[in-house]
């Protein structure tokens, strides 16, 4: 088998036996404080999965992205309550920008500057169970923790807007993204 289906092959089997439906809703209900995302998280890190697209020299696959898609077609396929495919771009990202990668689980977002100097994304998908997202807002990318973060419900309940003050905002690292 090549390279691209090892990897589908370890996120099957890895999600066909954990990510089972009770712990999905046990995810949905509890979030980051859900011991369940902890656990699900750890399974997933043992495999490698969210390290594959960084180069092999920073400990990944040096995988591309066209060859994850199987990864990612697992994760629907499983309702994987966690923002994975979203990591593993983070910390591609991060790793090129050479700002270290925080522990847990990375979500993107689009966020705005407040007149105050805080920072506030309406939508973050999976935002109710990363550990970090990583924002861009205007023309500047940071990486900022959801321990914290103001956050509201939005319709699904992974998802959640975020804000975050003026402090948070300049002491969160400013990443240098090659768009």
């Amino acid at each position: 088998t090549n390279h691209n289906d090892m990897f589908a092959d370890a996120a099957r089997d890895v999600l066909a036996d954990q990510c089972t439906p009770q712990l999905v809703r046990a995810i949905e209900e509890g979030g980051r404080t859900a011991e369940a995302t902890t656990d699900l998280w750890e399974q997933l890190e043992a495999t490698g999965l969210a390290d594959a697209l960084l180069s092999e020299d920073a400990g990944g696959a040096g995988l591309g992205l066209g060859q994850v898609f199987g990864v990612l077609e697992q994760c629907g396929a499983h309702a994987l309550p966690l923002p994975l495919g979203e990591t593993m771009v983070a910390r591609a990202l991060l790793a090129q920008a050479g700002v270290a990668r925080p522990a847990g689980s990375i979500a993107l977002a689009r966020g705005e500057h407040l007149a105050n100097g805080g920072l506030r994304c309406a939508l973050v998908r999976s935002g109710q169970v990363a550990q970090s997202v990583l924002v861009q807002a205007g023309d500047e990318w940071r990486l900022l923790g959801t321990e914290g973060a103001q956050a509201s419900p939005q319709a699904l309940a992974l998802d959640a807007a975020l804000a975050w003050s003026a402090t948070q905002v300049q002491a969160a690292p400013v990443v240098a993204v090659d768009a």
